[in-house]
């Protein structure tokens, strides 16, 4: 398979195992071929545009890039810079300065800045020490590098870097292009624009590689501002004005920045909108200054222009303040907002500052001073370690205390942070802190201080050490051998606690080296029986180094023996994780892939197969290392797939990569592992990590691993009961399937209830032991964040555990638990460099964390408990602009929560009372959510709003509310809420009595039958009171009541029923006096006939009382033969004024058969109308029978007759016919008729659209046809007809009047034994003349045997017609008849009938032969008539004649007779106004004798040819021959004009031949004479002779030429030939010629070794002369005077030794060397080549120059099996000339065999002097599975765009694309099944024309037998303009009988479709339709169900048409049950349920 690019470049994805992976390769262009879907569309309409597009073309030039001089050489210019930053419109910056730019030389310009305070514009004058200079350096037209003074500084350097990018411009002769830069930004594509005097470049700035960079300061190095931010539409533009041409001397540069950064994936308008403006102006010239040089020499370092980020700054914070204020805060050690605030401060000023001091002298409460320890560490690193320490100590010392340092993760970072040498703070740490005797005395005090805790904390050593084992190794080996008895889990695993070994087991895992004997110690673990225990030993051993003894071979045991599938995947973890190191490993690894290991091994070879799947197919760069080593081992990738796992049941591996940008990816993989017995998964293992610019961060690991499911659920109280209730409920539904399955399926297969139990036993139950079942059953959670151990719990025994006994000992009195963390979440600085020089940072910083405490004392009746919780949120965000300024922007957030509080109970005999209490200092603040924002130290004002509920005298909660009232800042930002835009909004408690109690009593008074709770609350001097009422008899009824002192509420509800027909229930609420309710009702007389429902609602207010406000009715009438509905729905009172809405309808069914099934259902005019608003009318009748069918009718209305849509469908058997001779009556229904049909009216639009749908389905056809139109717009037309793969019909046409669009194909293919019919039409327009036919008709009439065909050919398009007929058929005996006729409109017709008659009897051969051929020009026919005839061998005679209009044209006759002795053959032919004459030929061959004579008479030219010529080879003079030339004068012969007499003469002694020739020219009398002779001698042999010939011409003048030859040769032997050949020639006296031929053979002996010799030394390359040809043309003449041509060609065979000679790669080696000498110049020309040719591979390297001119060749090829390459390059140099040099390049790539499976790539090149001009990419495979070409042609000229086709065909596809510049077309269709899956794909795009986008498909399939259900799916989609969609989905499942039709149309004005759904599942029938037409929707939904106790029918009607969509009400359903009264099962009266009841079932 192969993704073909815009430039043509293609993606191999070969073939591994069974599946295929993508190998990518990177490519410029879009990939358009789909793993998941594919874009197609057709093309035919391109061709006419060709030739219209290759008209519009511009002409083709070639740009020349050259570097702008800006100054002249030897002068200086000074520019005036100003540059003006605005930040949301505001201005934030303003800074002016003076660049003063000097050119030394055409690539040395030096550039001179100071800035001007004063804003002067005066001019700066350069001189030794004003200032550091830079040099901007250039080679080949671009800025090569920059010199600057060794003590610049970072600031400065990136300004001047800047301004280095704007003196520098590109100048390209082209006036529109695009180009590659590198600058201050990095690498950037510009767009570059000449318009005059000006030149103006654009860039996109987030492409470019160096324009933004982030710096991480604190506890973590996540790119968190890469990851939240996003730089989008950011651009760069710039305006260079020019004195008097472009690239000259530079006036003036206008730069204009726009950056827009915000929250990645949100809109541009939520983003921060800052814009730079610089300005660089031109204020005077002057002379070279000779301080220049100083600056030069100054100028020592080289550097690139690319922006470089600066080393963070020391902001001068005071560190020890800051502590002191954070020790100071209020709240006692609670973490308030202000303690937040401060701990931000001073968690920033940390990184940038000096180091804390040792200890805290002051007063600081216990929670503060953890604080402060913790984030000190994480912010500060290794430096904070001395006050780390000291605070530890602290701590220490007060064991008592909740709160300490422990085992936790926070603590567990700062320890990571204590021991990381590249903690990211301002100064680099040094190596020698780490080893100095004070840190290494700390370390092992906290080591010490980790090993005293209880129990240990195991992952904070872990942390600890790894940490050491890279700062301090000698340390690390100490304290671990120290640490090493605690680590180990032998004594845990030994004894059993499973819980301790698994915790230890977890804890370590963060420590890749291990102490000595731990892989031994872990012998216990393995043991025991617990696989919990076991898995944690093995995955503890997946991250320590692979190279500790006895690790592989532990992993390898593990995964090889046969214990539980989870510890033998981990154990394979494991060895993945050594595999790099270990390939060996591989091998076992091959062996977990088969799945007969061992019974259970189907766990571990699905997860292994799906883990190695995962590396092959992943990008995640861990992994490339791995993945090349598992495609190198054969024993893994032959491993077949095990497509046969459900990864529902076994355990599996995967991960996603979700790609944010081209530098970040997120990688989320996990493990997914099932168990032995379990039916549920059993572990689940989950990593996600983070790759930012090739580094990989760790972001999180989970391990949840849960055993025993089982066993916890069948001990839950009351399980037995539920598995009973579910066995129950398992009967009736089996005995109510088993009713319902007809006879006919019965009888196939009787399945019982006993029978499904009995498999449940044997295959689900027995898979689960009993003593699994009833063992033990846990929970394991383990977290690892950034790499580090953050959280592990595991709980054992949950099936025997009560969770109301282990919460009641989790609260028994007394608890003492607390928990505080701060966490510094980030302190990150995003920079963007920008071309101005002034650089934009955003910095954002802050920290966060939580606080809870729990106190609990209890004694006697009472109690005090006092807990509090606060958390809060703090973060800092600003802006700069340039260095060493105030912030532009500064942005404050904080958000906190407090709430403490104290209360004491106690208890009473009917209640309790409890009293609350608020801390007396507390501010009552309970919430906050507060940013203060300031732009310029500007501070924005805020308005202030206030809310309050309560009372002021009593208790009070507040909400204040502080708005900006600038609306300019109020966009979305990185945080969610409204960044920088200032808010404050607070949640108060307010008492009036700060230091009262608020008491709270709960008493529950005693009444008969009804249940009672009072609650009253006192607060100060005011009481409130609340009660709670249920009582359940004699009716249901509550009521809820709470009284202030100013107002009272109630709610109270009752439910009821009155003489038992008619049920209420209703609901009220009371404030004061006010009352409202809402009351149900529901009557159900008891008629004899019928049953009725009538449902009713009341609506209760003080304005109107209680009025009816819903009712409906529902009548159910049982029949004999079915039954009869009555129903109706209508609103009134206040409902109505809001939905005036009625509802009327009657539906009946009807039954029949032995099981009384339904045949009939049947909707008679259902009408829904609301007001005038909508009117809906539905009707309509199904037959469920053995053949399906009915039909519908569907009309909706809206407004006052505004519009209405109407929908038709039937569904109907097809009746057949047998055709003859089998009989014409019908054989019964072989399928089914489906047929839809839409109709839309819009009066208000005066719009109409219909569309229809039809559908037959034959057992051996099937129809399909498709219409839709919208009334003087467009129409959609579309018919299939199939009846085999060889008898297809298609038609289908699409037009849009807007956009003129008609387009249409009919395609028809009938193919049977004796006839074949094909015929295309396509149309692209309405016009009738723009379309293209195509019919090929063949029948073949054959009878006994006899011939008789016809061929009928018919091509038809625009402007021409070809017809083709042809017939051919055999008459009687030998004879044969042909008929042809040729029609070219506009042309001519061509006609031609042949009769051939033959016959052959013993010695008599005859044939004759009559052709008459005709033009339709022509008035008579052309007819040639011939004979042959042959009596024997004696004589033959063959006659022919042509003639036309009875005027003969010519007579031929030719005869032959044969005698003893001479022979005679005579021929006579006449071609009338031509030729006349005849030739004779006597023969005696046995004596060599022939005689020739000929009389010849030419017509047109009045001459006779008349000649004689004898040839005798028995006497030396051979050959004489005469012959004259005379004229004819009126029919008789005149003066002879020619003679002519010729001779040979051989004689075989002398050796020698000699031949004269003669021409006599007579002319007047007088006669010329031209004489030739050639004569010559050969040698006594053919080799070790020499031969000799001559040759001379004499003219009538008495000139004479002469040529002479000159050939020798001598053979010593077969090892040496020496041959020679000279020529000579002469023209007079005055001019000679002279060629000489030398050649010398050797054969070198194969035991003599030849070597070619440099220096010396003999080289590896072996050769020996094989061949060596040399020749010397040379020339003299008065006018060219000497000339010498000299040619040497040598042939050599050369080999490359190997070892053994036996082995040496031979090769022929031939070199060319010609020379061209004159007189005048030594060496005119010459030619110099190379080839060099083994058995598989060859190079050519050749060269032609003249001069300064050349033409170089170098060729290369290898040919090896089925691969051929080769390799071709050729140049050409011509200074002359404007481009200089040109080059062209050709690669081709040969793989495979002709024709039917090969593969070849062409790629070429095309150079233009140093740019390159164009390419060419072209492929062609052709296989058994899959065809594709593709063709890419892509240029560097300016205005000739590239292009690229690509066409693929597969056995059930074809796809393919055409782009050109911005024009793209994609076409595809695929199949399947037969031809029943049909698929057609279309995609065009052309921005800029009329039809600018076109995007659709269209799928049909169609299911067959044996595979039911039969199902048939038409889904189709069109797209035009990206404005205009239409939408078609049709889905029909006959053997559910279940039919889906969607249609959807969305134009400009609106959009509309339907939809409607009929499904039956037994004897239940579902329908839903729905109608969309813009602001009108309609949906009807309704079912049926036949019960064995009655039916069951409902229907939903939900309608849209408020004009505002929350009026839209959700649906109205009625739903109807009945019930027999025989039924066992149900007794009930039928009921009638309404929106929001519940319906109550019988079981």
């Amino acid at each position: 398979m192969y993704c073909i690019n815009g430039n043509g470049d293609a993606a191999v994805k070969p073939k591994i195992g069974r599946r295929n992976y993508w190998h990518h390769e990177r490519a410029t262009g879009v990939c358009c071929c789909r793993a998941k879907q594919g874009e197609m569309t057709q093309s035919h309409w391109i061709y006419p545009t060709l030739p219209l597009l290759l008209l519009l073309l511009p002409s083709v030039g070639i740009a020349t890039t050259t570097t702008a001089v800006v100054v002249e050489t030897g002068r200086s210019a000074v520019y005036k810079h100003r540059v003006e930053v605005l930040v949301e419109g505001a201005e934030a910056y303003v800074g002016t300065g003076a660049v003063e730019a000097t050119r030394y030389n055409q690539d040395t310009l030096v550039l001179l800045t100071t800035k001007d305070v004063e804003n002067s514009e005066a001019p700066l004058v350069s001189g030794p020490g004003s200032g550091r200079a830079v040099v901007v350096k250039g080679a080949g037209g671009r800025v090569a590098s920059l010199l600057h003074h060794s003590h610049e500084a970072a600031a400065s350097l990136n300004y001047k870097r800047a301004l280095a990018t704007l003196l520098t411009p590109v100048h390209h002769d082209s006036d529109f292009m695009y180009y590659s830069q590198a600058d201050v930004l990095g690498t950037c594509e510009v767009h570059y624009e000449k318009k005059g005097l000006k030149t103006v470049t654009w860039r996109d700035l987030t492409r470019c590689s160096h324009f933004s960079s982030e710096m991480v300061l604190g506890a973590h190095s996540l790119p968190l501002l890469h990851i939240a931010l996003d730089v989008m539409g950011s651009t760069s533009s710039c305006e260079h004005s020019w004195r008097d041409a472009v690239g000259g001397e530079l006036q003036s540069v206008e730069c204009v920045e726009t950056l827009l950064v915000g929250p990645r994936y949100a809109a541009v308008s939520q983003a921060l909108n800052v814009t730079l403006r610089s300005q660089l102006f031109l204020t005077a010239t002057t002379s070279f200054n000779p301080a220049v040089y100083d600056y030069l020499e100054e100028a020592t370092v080289s550097t690139d222009l690319a922006f470089q980020t600066i080393p963070f700054q020391d902001e001068g914070l005071d560190v020890d303040a800051l502590m002191k204020e954070a020790c100071a805060s209020e709240g006692r050690g609670r973490l308030t907002g202000s303690l937040l605030q401060k701990m931000s401060t001073l968690v920033h000023a940390l990184a940038r500052g000096p180091a804390p001091t040792p200890d805290l002298s002051y007063a600081c409460p216990i929670t503060v001073r953890r604080m402060l320890a913790i984030t000190t560490a994480m912010a500060g690193g290794p430096r904070t370690l001395r006050f780390f320490a000291s605070q530890l100590s602290e701590l220490a010392k007060k064991p008592e205390d909740s709160i300490k340092l422990g085992e936790d993760f926070m603590f567990s970072l700062a320890l990571k942070s204590l021991v990381r040498p590249d903690h990211h703070t301002k100064d680099q740490l040094l190596p020698a802190l780490f080893l100095s005797r004070e840190y290494e005395m700390i370390y092992e005090e906290l080591l010490d201080y980790l090993l005293s805790q209880t129990p240990v904390a195991v992952a904070e050593v872990a942390e600890l050490l790894e940490g050491l084992q890279k700062v301090a190794p000698q340390l690390f080996e100490r304290l671990l051998t120290k640490a090493a008895p605690s680590l180990s889990p032998a004594e845990a695993c030994e004894t059993g606690d499973h819980a301790e070994a698994v915790r230890l087991l977890r804890g370590v895992s963060g420590l890749t080296a291990r102490p000595r004997g731990y892989v031994a110690s872990l012998r216990p673990c393995f043991t025991t029986d617990d696989v919990g225990v076991a898995v944690a030993a093995m995955d503890t051993l997946t991250n320590v180094d692979c190279n500790i003894q006895g690790v592989t071979e532990l992993q390898k045991l593990g995964l090889d023996s046969s214990s539980d599938p989870e510890i033998r995947i981990a154990a394979y973890r494991g060895l993945v994780h050594c595999l790099p190191e270990q390939p060996s490993l591989l091998e076992t690894v091959a062996k977990a892939l088969d799945p007969k290991h061992d019974i259970y091994s189907t766990q571990v070879s699905s997860y292994v197969w799906s883990h190695i799947q995962s590396v092959l197919s992943s990008d995640d760069p861990r992994y490339v290392a791995l993945r090349e080593l598992l495609l190198s081992a054969p024993a893994v990738m032959r491993s077949d797939d095990p497509v046969w796992y459900d990864p529902r049941q076994h355990s599996r591996h995967f991960a996603h990569t979700l790609h944010l940008d081209s530098r970040t990816a997120l990688t989320l993989e996990g493990d997914l592992v099932w168990g032995r017995y379990s039916p549920a998964p059993r572990a689940l293992y989950l990593h996600l990590v983070l790759h930012h610019d090739g580094i990989t961060h760790q972001i999180a690991q989970v391990v949840l691993r849960v055993t025993g499911v089982e066993a916890m659920l069948l001990s839950l109280p009351g399980m037995e009961s539920i598995l009973g209730a579910a066995s129950h409920a398992l009967n009736q539904a089996w005995a109510a399937i088993y009713n319902l399955v007809e006879d006919s399926i019965k009888n196939k297969r009787e399945v019982t209830q006993d029978q499904i139990a009995e498999f449940i036993q044997q295959q689900v139950l027995s898979r689960i032991p009993a003593e699994y079942r009833a063992g033990m059953s846990s929970i394991e959670v383990s977290l690892r964040m950034l790499g580090t151990h953050a959280f592990h719990a595991r709980l054992a025994d949950l099936h025997t555990m009560s969770l109301r006994d282990a919460l009641a000992h989790f609260l028994q009195s007394p608890i003492q638990t607390a928990l505080s963390d701060l966490a510094p979440l980030l302190d990150n600085t995003f920079t963007m460099a920008t071309v101005s020089g002034v650089p934009i940072m955003l910095g954002l910083s802050g920290v966060g964390g939580m606080q809870t405490m729990l106190m609990h004392y209890a004694g006697g009746e009472g109690g005090l408990l006092e807990t509090s919780l606060s958390a809060g949120l703090a973060m800092s965000a600003r802006v700069d602009i340039g260095r060493g300024r105030p912030p532009a922007l500064t942005s404050n957030y904080l958000w906190s929560l407090d709430l403490p509080l104290s209360a004491s109970y106690n208890h009473k005999e009917s209640g309790m009372r409890v009293s609350l209490r608020l801390p007396q200092d507390w501010t009552g603040r309970v919430w906050q959510d507060q940013r203060d924002t300031a732009v310029r130290s500007k501070r924005l004002q805020l308005r202030v709003t206030q809310e309050c509920l309560g009372s002021e005298d009593a208790i009070q909660v507040c909400m204040d509310s502080w708005e900006s009232d600038d609306p300019s800042l109020g966009f979305s930002g990185v945080l969610g809420k409204r960044w920088l835009a200032p808010h404050v909004r607070t949640y108060n408690l307010q008492m009036a009595a700060p230091g009262d109690p608020v008491i709270i009593t709960i008493t529950d008074p005693e009444v008969p039958r009804t249940n009672m709770r009072l609650v009253e609350v006192e607060v100060g001097s005011r009481s409130f009171e609340a009660s709670v009422v249920f009582q359940l008899l004699p009716s249901p009824s509550f009521v809820l009541s709470f009284k202030s002192p100013e107002h009272s509420y109630f709610v109270k509800g009752f439910a009821g029923s009155r003489e038992s027909v008619t049920q209420m229930a209703s609901v009220e609420f009371g404030q004061d006096r006010l009352r409202y309710g809402v009351r149900l009702q529901m009557s159900t007389p008891k008629l004899d006939d019928r049953l009725v429902w009538s449902p009713s609602a009341f609506l209760l207010t003080p304005e109107s009382g209680e009025a009816e406000v819903v009712r409906a009715f529902l009548s159910l009438q049982e029949q004999a033969d079915g039954f009869a509905t009555e129903f109706s729905f209508s609103t009134a009172g206040a409902a109505a004024d809001y939905v005036d809405l009625k509802i009327t309808g009657e539906v009946a069914g009807r039954t029949g058969g032995e099981m009384k099934s339904l045949q009939l259902l049947e909707a008679k005019s259902v009408r829904v109308t609301w007001l005038d608003r909508l009117d809906v009318e539905f009707s309509g009748q199904v037959f469920p029978g053995q053949d399906p069918h009915g039909e519908g009718f569907l009309k909706v209305g809206w407004g006052r007759e505004d519009g209405q849509v109407e929908f038709r469908a039937s569904l109907t058997p097809v009746v057949t016919f047998d055709p003859p001779p089998e009989g014409d009556g019908p054989r019964g229904a072989g399928g089914v008729a489906f047929k839809v049909a839409l109709a839309v009216a819009r009066k208000a639009e005066l719009e109409a659209a219909d569309a229809s749908f039809d559908l037959i389905l034959d057992t051996r056809r099937v129809d399909v046809k498709l219409n839709a139109g919208l009334a003087g717009v467009g129409a959609f037309n579309f018919s299939h007809s199939y009846s085999g793969l060889r008898d297809v019909r298609t038609i289908s046409t699409v037009s849009y009047a807007p956009l003129d669009i008609a387009w249409g194909v009919e395609h028809e293919l009938y193919a049977q034994a004796n006839e074949l019919r094909h015929s295309l039409n396509v149309t692209w327009s309405p016009r009738a003349e723009d379309q293209l036919s195509s019919v090929i008709h063949y029948v073949n009439n054959n009878v006994l045997g006899d011939l008789d065909v016809s061929l009928y050919v018919l091509v038809a398009y625009p402007g021409q017609v070809i017809e083709v007929d042809e017939m051919l058929s055999r008459a009687h005996g030998g004879s044969y008849k042909n008929k042809l006729r040729l029609h070219f409109e506009p042309g001519r017709t061509i006609s031609m009938d042949t009769v051939v008659i033959s016959r052959s009897d013993p010695g008599v051969i005859s044939y004759g032969l009559s052709n008459t051929f005709k033009l339709d020009t022509w008035i008579s026919p052309l007819s040639v008539v011939g004979t042959l005839n042959c009596i024997g061998k004696a004589r033959c005679t063959l006659a022919m004649t042509a003639e036309q209009a009875g005027d003969q044209l010519a007579d031929v006759e030719l005869q032959h007779t044969a005698a003893t002795g001479v022979s005679r053959t005579e021929a006579k032919f006449l071609v009338t106004h031509w030729v006349d004459g005849s030739v004779s030929l006597d023969s005696d061959s046995k004596l060599g004798y022939y005689d020739l004579k000929w009389h010849v008479v030419a017509i047109p030219l009045a001459r006779l040819l008349q000649g004689h010529a004898t040839v005798d080879l028995s006497s030396p003079d051979i050959a004489a021959a005469g012959m004259i030339v005379a004229k004819i004068e009126r029919d008789n012969v005149g003066e002879v004009t020619h003679l002519y007499n010729g001779t040979f003469t051989l004689n075989p002694v002398t050796r020698s031949v000699h031949t004269r020739q003669e021409v006599r020219l007579v002319s007047g009398g007088v006669s010329d004479l031209w004489v030739a002779v050639l004569q010559g001698r050969a040698g006594d042999q053919l080799i070790n002779s020499r031969h000799f010939g001559k040759a001379t011409l004499m003219t009538p003048s008495g000139m004479f030429y002469t040529a002479n030859g000159d050939v020798s040769s001598k053979v010593r032997s077969l090892e040496s030939v020496v041959a020679g050949v000279s020529l000579s020639a002469g023209v007079g006296q005055a001019a000679s010629y002279l060629l000489t031929w030398t050649l010398s053979l050797q054969q070198p002996d194969p035991n003599i070794r030849y070597s070619i010799s440099d220096a010396g030394l003999e080289s590896d390359l072996q050769e020996a002369p094989l061949l060596t040809l040399e020749s010397l043309l040379r020339t003299n003449s008065p006018s060219t005077g000497e000339v010498k041509l000299n040619v040497k060609s040598k042939k050599t065979r050369h080999s490359v030794p190997s070892g053994s000679s036996e082995d040496d790669e031979e090769g022929e080696k031939i070199d060319v060397d010609i020379r061209l000498i004159t007189e005048a110049v030594p060496e005119l020309g010459r030619i110099h080549g190379s080839l060099t040719r083994s058995s598989e591979t060859y190079s050519l390297n050749g060269r032609v120059w003249s001069g300064a001119q050349s033409l170089a060749v170098v060729s290369y090829g290898v040919a090896n099996n089925e691969t051929v390459k080769s390799s071709h390059t050729v140049t050409v140099v011509a200074p002359a000339l404007p481009w200089s040099r040109a080059e062209l390049m050709v690669e081709a790539d040969h793989l495979g065999t002709l024709p039917f499976n090969f593969q070849t790539v062409v790629n070429s090149k095309v150079t233009l002097g140093m740019e390159e001009a164009g390419s060419f990419r072209g492929l062609a495979q052709w296989t058994p599975v899959t065809s594709a070409l593709s063709l890419a042609f892509h240029t560097y000229l300016q205005d000739l765009p590239g292009g690229n086709v690509f066409f693929k065909w597969a056995p059930s596809s074809v796809e393919g694309h055409v782009g050109w510049a911005d024009l793209k077309a994609v076409a595809g269709a695929r199949w399947a099944e037969e031809g029943r899956a049909l698929e057609f794909i279309v995609k065009f795009k052309n921005p800029g024309a009329t039809l600018h986008h076109l995007d659709g498909s269209l799928t049909f399939h169609m299911s067959q037998s044996p595979y039911p259900p039969v199902s048939l799916s038409l889904m189709g989609r069109l797209s035009l303009n990206s404005d205009h969609h239409y939408i078609l989905n049709i889905n029909c499942q006959s053997e559910r009988e279940q039919y889906l039709v969607t249609a959807a149309l969305v134009r400009p004005v609106g959009s509309g479709s339907v939809r409607l759904l009929l499904r039956r599942s037994g004897s239940a029938y579902k329908a839903v339709g729905s109608v969309l037409l813009d602001s009108l929707q309609a949906q009807v939904e309704g079912s049926f169900t036949w019960l064995q106790s009655g039916e069951d029918l409902a229907l939903t009607l939900a309608t849209s048409l408020l004009p505002d969509p929350k009026d839209i009400p959700s649906g109205s359903p009625v739903r109807t049950r009945r019930t027999r009264a025989s039924s066992p099962f149900c007794s009930r009266s039928p009921e009638l349920l309404l929106t929001g009841s519940t319906p109550t079932e019988c079981s």
